[in-house]
């Protein structure tokens, strides 16, 4: 019998972190629903590590990529891999703390095309903003900078809210619809890969929005050597964004910005 829910892992540089978010989400989920769990390492050097983790139970699958291919991609061969009628992406650096795994698939039997983004919260305990939103635009930008007050916050949802992306750092979506998508653009290494695959979604009249009975707390940034190297890898996939859904007078625009910003 296929699992329910095939959870998908993509390590680059966060063996150790794997290691305390699988065991956290086997506490839960393995009472819930039967569930298999697959781990796509972009990191060479922890390959060893990730193989270890994989020889201790029978449903964990490990696929080493030989070397870092990009978030998306490594995301795309877990999703092709997996077998379960649920895909649930998970970053590494994430702690299950509560969860209706059962709730999760009977919204999928209601409304097969979607993509439900969960309740991201920080270590302090407070909701994760801008964890999920609207599709970006260059006024949203600013908004979001001077202004953030005036816009949608549906990351603090306490009910299912629709939205108009959630974060890839723990999402769910039907196996038939994400591969009906083609999945993730592999265009995009790292960062809004996630925003691309919530709008060609919606583009094919899926529903997405917040679950927020299924609560993660979320590090961020892990993977990466410093805060420095985060932005860059941040705005590089922002810009990717903006070539391929906004207008040239926002992309350039958004590019000025970004180059005046690492001047300052």
């Amino acid at each position: 019998m296929n699992p329910s829910i095939s959870f998908i892992f993509v390590n680059f540089r966060s063996a150790s972190l794997i290691q305390r978010s699988l065991k956290a989400l086997r506490t839960i989920a393995d009472r819930q629903i039967t569930a298999e769990y697959i781990i796509i390492n972009n990191d060479p050097d922890e390959q060893e590590s990730i193989d270890e983790i994989g020889h201790r139970s029978s449903d964990i699958r490990v696929v080493g990529m030989g070397q870092n291919q990009g978030f998306g991609r490594a995301n795309n061969l877990g999703g092709n891999l997996a077998t379960g009628e649920v895909l649930f992406f998970i970053n590494p650096d994430t702690l299950l703390i509560q969860a209706n795994f059962l709730g999760l698939l009977a919204s999928f039997r209601y409304r097969p095309k979607a993509i439900y983004g969960m309740a991201l919260v920080q270590t302090s305990g407070e909701r994760e903003r801008w964890s999920a939103g609207l599709f970006p635009t260059l006024s949203r930008i600013g908004l979001n900078h001077f202004s953030p007050g005036l816009l949608p916050q549906p990351w603090q949802s306490v009910a299912v809210l629709r939205t108009d992306w959630v974060s890839g750092a723990a999402c769910a979506v039907r196996r038939d619809f994400f591969r009906a998508l083609g999945g993730f653009d592999e265009a995009f290494f790292l960062y809004f890969e996630d925003v691309d695959f919530n709008r060609r979604a919606t583009a094919l009249g899926a529903w997405v929005g917040v679950y927020p009975f299924i609560t993660l707390q979320h590090t961020g940034g892990q993977s990466h050597k410093d805060d420095q190297s985060k932005k860059e890898a941040y705005y590089i996939g922002q810009q990717q964004y903006f070539k391929k859904w906004r207008p040239r007078y926002e992309q350039m625009l958004l590019a000025l910005g970004h180059q005046l910003r690492r001047l300052f």
